[in-house]
């Protein structure tokens, strides 16, 4: 569904099984994932798209590539 080219340091691009991505209105959304123990984590946000992503994903901000903002901005230390 993604190109395995689409994936960088700063974007991931996902999707769901369906071929429905995130839409309109959705931009800065959150990218969710459910982890083994039962917690949520934020995967990213969405970035950009091709229509709603039907049959090829959409693509996120990765969380990841914005941690030291995310810290300093909420004035939180313990954000892993």
């Amino acid at each position: 569904m993604c190109p395995i080219d689409d994936m960088d340091d700063l974007f991931v691009c996902a999707g769901d099984v369906e071929g429905e991505d995130a839409c309109s209105r959705d931009s800065d959304g959150p990218l969710i994932y459910l982890d083994d123990a039962g917690r949520f984590h934020s995967a990213g946000t969405v970035a950009f798209g091709d229509g709603c992503g039907k049959g090829i994903g959409g693509e996120y901000t990765k969380t990841t590539a914005n941690l030291d903002w995310i810290r300093e901005t909420a004035f939180l230390e313990d954000v892993v």
